[in-house]
């Protein structure tokens, strides 16, 4: 990761950039799916929701250039009605 407003918010919490990408959108209320075979990410992965961001962070991060950040929104290629798999 070599953004410096991500590095920066991690080295201010002690974690990993990843981490704090996941956290970024965990505390949104996003789900996530990272993806990794080595058990140690895993772990990290994981430890994501061990500290929480402040507000500015949070909006520090969501105000960056969204080509930047890589987000899919499944509802922007599908119909909403294909998404209630439950209902």
């Amino acid at each position: 990761m070599e953004d410096d407003l991500i590095v920066e918010i991690a080295k201010k919490h002690g974690k990993e950039p990843s981490q704090i990408l996941l956290r970024w959108a965990t505390q949104r209320g996003l789900a996530v799916i990272p993806k990794t075979s080595r058990e140690n990410i895993m772990a990290q992965n994981l430890d994501c929701t061990s500290f929480d961001l402040d507000q500015s962070e949070i909006d520090q991060i969501t105000a960056k250039d969204p080509g930047s950040i890589r987000f899919n929104q499944p509802s922007n290629y599908f119909d909403t009605d294909k998404f209630w798999i439950f209902g």
